[in-house]
C-alpha cells in the first residue's frame, strides 16, 4: 500500500512535458525553405474568429513563401487553417512562447529571419510585450519589416 501511494504522489507530482521548455515548435507543410520576394504588408484582425478573406489577402502577400505564427498561448491552430484551408503558401511554423528565454533561442531566431510573413495569435498582448521587449525577436521582426518587407 506504501508503494502504490509513493507511486501515485510521484506521477501527480512529476512535471508536466513543458517544463524547462522556452517554446514548442509546430510545423505544417514543405520542410524545404524557400525565399519568394515578400509582398510586405499589415492585417489587423482581432475577436473570435478570423475573416477569410483578410486572411487570403495576407497569406498572399507571403508570395509562396513561409508564414510564422508567433503566440504566447495555444498550440498549432492556425497551421492547418492557413497551409490546408486557405493554401497558396509553403509552409506555416508556429512558435509558442512559454517563457522569455525563448526571445534568445538560435532555432526561434533563425525562424524569423527566414518567413516571409508573421501571424501573431491573440491571447493576452502583455506577454508578447513581456517575452519580447527589448530582446533580439523585436530587432528581428523590426529588421524583417523593414529589409526584407515581410507581411505582419
Amino acid at each position: 500500500m506504501r508503494f502504490l501511494l509513493l507511486l501515485s504522489l510521484s506521477v501527480l507530482l512529476r512535471p508536466t512535458g513543458l517544463s524547462g521548455q522556452a517554446y514548442t515548435y509546430y510545423h505544417t507543410g514543405n520542410v524545404q525553405d524557400v525565399a519568394p520576394t515578400p509582398l510586405g504588408g499589415t492585417c489587423m484582425m482581432g475577436g473570435a474568429t478570423e475573416h477569410d478573406g483578410a486572411m487570403a489577402w495576407f497569406l498572399a502577400r507571403a508570395n509562396g513563401g513561409d508564414v510564422l505564427v508567433l503566440r504566447a498561448s495555444g498550440s498549432d491552430g492556425y497551421n492547418d487553417y492557413m497551409y490546408s484551408e486557405l493554401g497558396g503558401i509553403n509552409s506555416v511554423g508556429t512558435v509558442v512562447f512559454h517563457t522569455a528565454a525563448a526571445a534568445t533561442d538560435p532555432d526561434v531566431l533563425a525562424r524569423i529571419d527566414k518567413a516571409e510573413a508573421i501571424w501573431f495569435a491573440g491571447g493576452d498582448q502583455w506577454n508578447y510585450v513581456d517575452y519580447w521587449r527589448g530582446t533580439e525577436v523585436a530587432v528581428r521582426i523590426n529588421a524583417g519589416i523593414a529589409e526584407r518587407n515581410i507581411a505582419i
